[in-house]
């Protein structure tokens, strides 16, 4: 729900997600969800709410926030989501917190 209105849905019993609470009060201004399809992003700074969703299956361990693109440890390996496009990374000396 946003602003007592549903926005989106998805038919899963549990799922996991990860929050970028970028401000000082806590707000959630992004979400990343773990759904049986692959992950799913919303972004809550524009109105109505950008969903995007990344096409590829898959099990997300660990997520970093980087400015407009999120960083997250899957089981294939590291990727770089970012204007609705998933890339896989490659070794670099970028460091990411």
């Amino acid at each position: 729900m946003l602003d007592q209105k549903t926005f989106d849905r998805f038919e899963a019993n549990t799922l996991a997600h990860y929050d970028d609470t970028g401000n000082a009060n806590d707000t959630v201004t992004r979400m990343l969800v773990q759904t049986d399809a692959g992950p799913v992003l919303y972004d809550f700074r524009r109105r109505p709410p950008l969903v995007q969703r990344s096409g590829r299956r898959m099990t997300v361990k660990r997520v970093f926030w980087q400015g407009d693109e999120v960083v997250m440890q899957g089981s294939q390996g590291w990727f770089r989501f970012v204007g609705g496009e998933l890339t896989r990374l490659q070794s670099s000396s970028t460091t990411y917190h």
